[in-house]
């Protein structure tokens, strides 16, 4: 379950609640409506941060974020590579 007002996402069926970043969530938010496109880093960067420029390294912080909280469960591992 994601929530994204309160920046947070829920476990199922444990319900551990993970807060994250508003950048991430958008980053998440931006993957989910992308799905199932790929998108670059460029679009990435682009679509979550902009007009800000940042460095690949918020950029990666903001991915593997996810990725640990998402890789709770195996059947997500192939949403982010």
């Amino acid at each position: 379950l994601v929530v994204p007002k309160l920046n947070q996402i829920v476990e199922y069926p444990t319900g551990r609640e993970y807060t994250v970043t508003p950048k991430v969530m958008k980053l998440l938010l931006v993957l989910v409506d992308a799905k199932p496109e790929p998108l670059s880093i460029d679009n990435l960067v682009e679509l979550v941060w902009h007009p800000k420029v940042v460095s690949d390294n918020s950029f990666y912080q903001a991915v593997a974020q996810l990725r640990k909280i998402l890789n709770t469960d195996p059947q997500y591992e192939e949403y982010i590579e």
